[in-house]
């Protein structure tokens, strides 16, 4: 009541008041992981992983989705949770979720760091910046001039190693910016070397070798030397390396002839274009051991248990297997799998098993039958509406719940509901 500070005669008593101030926060954002007391109801507090969320309520705002993922063609298996998740795996900034059954893209954590692109062996995951299909075009208006060096690097790369006045000119060397190194992948390294390129340097000043491209560039430096025993055509070296780096290189006939096919479908497609172009060059056939170059292997099928359900079909999104209709036979080719093995979960009769390596031979790049089955006809009208094996399998599982099959399960679905409707 400060009665005592204005009676007293000294002025001895000074009593300071406490104020409340009441304010109206719309939002509170939490960043980092600070140890606070919350209350229960959270509706406007935000944590980092929802900063989407708080600025939906704010304003209506453009966010710039470099990497996205094409569904199409992206080979992790919503309904079995199996299948590709390279992505996932190689994301160091939890960027990459499943929601909704699919993968999605968090452009928020994204640093743009190319690594899961690197490592997409279909092309589904792609830096729009920089995408595969525009990266094949720019070489249909400026094709590589043979037997240069080509130099790989984002422009903050390439400001590190240009403009100073001691640089020498280099000859026979072409530059090509790209918006991130970390986004090369195994057929962009191939395209270059057998488009005309000797060798290709790459600019990453990461001194890490547990990332996606330097499993790229040693892959692409384990089939050279296989298909022509071409000593490690594809390096890495820091910007401020560059020159002494080159000098170093030694040098390397390019390809021939060089590889001028430019019509691109998508990542896998070109990918199994350009082995096919250095199988058809090389004098033998290539053998890859098991993990030797990521995604090559081997799918196998028991041409006794397949029934030609052709249930694999559905998660084979990149056409490695495909079907006949008329011949009822499966077929595989070796070139585009991928070996996510997504199909051998998929199979309900477990007849496809994965064996390894691949030989990269004439087969190896077309379809191959893996498996033909009798097809069934209708003794109605003489109709193929299915195989014998399925057929027959429906009348084991029947014989074995002691059922007796009804006669209408030998025609086709047409003559089986007038079949139906005779009996009535």
């Amino acid at each position: 009541c400060n009665e005592c500070e204005k009676q007293c005669p000294e002025k001895a008593i000074d009593l300071h008041a406490i104020e409340r101030i009441s304010l109206e926060i719309p939002a509170l954002v939490i960043l980092g992981d600070p140890h606070l007391t919350l209350p229960e109801k959270q509706d406007s507090i935000y944590r980092q992983e929802s900063m989407s969320d708080f600025l939906a309520t704010l304003f209506s705002c453009r966010v710039e989705e470099v990497i996205t993922c094409t569904h199409s063609l992206c080979h992790y298996t919503p309904s079995s949770k199996t299948g590709c998740k390279a992505c996932l795996a190689s994301c160091r900034f939890g960027a990459i979720n499943i929601r909704e059954n699919q993968i999605e893209i968090d452009p928020f954590n994204c640093t743009e760091c190319g690594a899961c692109v690197s490592v997409c062996p279909t092309g589904a995951m792609q830096n729009q910046k920089l995408s595969d299909q525009s990266f094949i075009e720019f070489f249909r208006t400026y094709p590589l001039e043979d037997d240069c060096t080509v130099v790989l690097g984002s422009v903050s790369d390439f400001n590190k190693c240009w403009w100073h006045s001691d640089l020498p000119r280099l000859e026979r060397t072409c530059f090509i910016e790209v918006p991130q190194s970390g986004s090369l992948t195994l057929m962009h390294l191939l395209f270059l070397l057998a488009h005309g390129a000797s060798r290709v340097v790459i600019l990453d000043a990461s001194e890490s070798t547990k990332t996606a491209l330097n499993d790229a560039v040693n892959e692409a430096n384990v089939l050279c030397e296989k298909f022509f025993s071409s000593a490690g055509p594809v390096t890495i070296c820091s910007p401020d390396e560059l020159i002494s780096h080159l000098a170093k290189l030694e040098s390397v006939a390019p390809l021939s002839p060089a590889y001028r096919d430019l019509n691109f479908i998508n990542r896998r497609k070109m990918l199994s274009s350009l082995l096919r172009h250095f199988s058809d060059m090389s004098e033998n056939d290539l053998k890859i051991a098991e993990n030797e170059v990521r995604f090559l292997g081997t799918i196998v099928c028991d041409d006794d248990l397949c029934t030609q359900c052709l249930a694999c079909l559905n998660s084979c999104k990149i056409e490695s297997l495909s079907a006949d209709s008329e011949s009822l036979s499966l077929c595989w080719n070796g070139s585009l799998c991928i070996v996510c093995q997504s199909c051998i979960e998929a199979c309900p009769e477990d007849a496809l098993s994965y064996a390894g390596g691949a030989l990269l031979d004439s087969k190896f790049f077309t379809p191959v039958e893996v498996s033909r089955a009798e097809p069934m006809h209708c003794e109605g009208c003489g109709k193929v509406f299915g195989t014998r094996k399925s057929f027959e399998k429906v009348m084991a599982i029947l014989a074995k719940k002691q059922q007796n099959p009804p006669e209408h399960l030998h025609y086709c679905e047409d003559c089986r509901v007038l079949k139906l409707l005779e009996e009535q």
